[in-house]
């Protein structure tokens, strides 16, 4: 699974449009979507955006290998296992009160 495809099934599963993702992770709908068609390789930043507000590690974009495929047919069962099961729980869990963010706990 390549990057601009996990987000892509992120964004969908949860009913979100490509231009509010957009705009919520301060970029142009046009380039989010180049991201999801994976014509387009995002930054550091991008990926940390998308992480936030997802709540998820940015690990978990990254989980697919080059042309989202490994060599390795069990390590990529394992990867599509784990990729279906953060899917999973990231559509489940519910939404997060607004104003509350991971950044606004108090260490």
């Amino acid at each position: 699974m390549n990057v601009g495809h996990t987000i892509r099934m992120l964004r969908t599963a949860k009913k979100v449009s490509q231009g509010k993702l957009a705009h919520k992770l301060a970029v142009t709908p046009g380039y989010l979507s180049l991201v999801e068609q994976d014509k387009r390789e995002p930054s550091l930043g991008f990926l940390n955006r998308v992480g936030e507000y997802f709540e998820l590690p940015v690990g978990f974009l990254l989980l697919g290998g080059k042309n989202g495929k490994h060599t390795d047919p069990e390590h990529q069962r394992l990867i599509n296992e784990i990729q279906h099961a953060m899917l999973n729980y990231i559509v489940a869990r519910p939404a997060r009160a607004k104003g509350k963010t991971r950044s606004a706990v108090k260490k």
